[in-house]
């Protein structure tokens, strides 16, 4: 989604990365990497196993330049899942809404058929 802030795990890379889409396609594609000082994700891990990759990181709730996720109240999130570690077109895609005040967990994203991954899942904490 254009003017989205994305991040991406990079399994072939052993990397978790922010990524701007961009309209601008001649350069590096539709996605860019963030300039390096935009790289502040901490605790960033993906790892692949039995046909799932997992995606984890911690991330700020206000970071200038992006999207701010509210410490209380709905944000919206994107999701997508691709059928390679190449980056390209999305096998599955939606949204889900989350409230980070919110005790309960978020909700596992409906995929009705993915070729050879699996629907993501998400697992929150709040912030005390």
């Amino acid at each position: 989604m254009f003017g989205a802030n994305s991040i991406l795990g990079l399994p072939e890379y052993g990397s978790v990365m922010k990524f701007n889409s961009t309209l601008d396609v001649t350069k590096q594609g539709p996605f860019a990497p963030m300039e390096d000082d935009h790289q502040t994700l901490m605790n960033t891990k993906v790892t692949q196993e039995d046909g799932k990759t997992v995606v984890s990181f911690s991330k700020y709730l206000k970071e200038e330049g992006e999207n701010n996720i509210l410490a209380e109240g709905e944000n919206t999130f994107l999701w997508a899942v691709g059928s390679s570690n190449a980056p390209g077109y999305h096998a599955a895609r939606g949204e889900f809404t989350l409230d980070l005040k919110a005790s309960s967990p978020a909700p596992t994203p409906p995929i009705t058929s993915v070729p050879t991954t699996e629907a993501p899942t998400f697992t929150t904490s709040a912030p005390t």
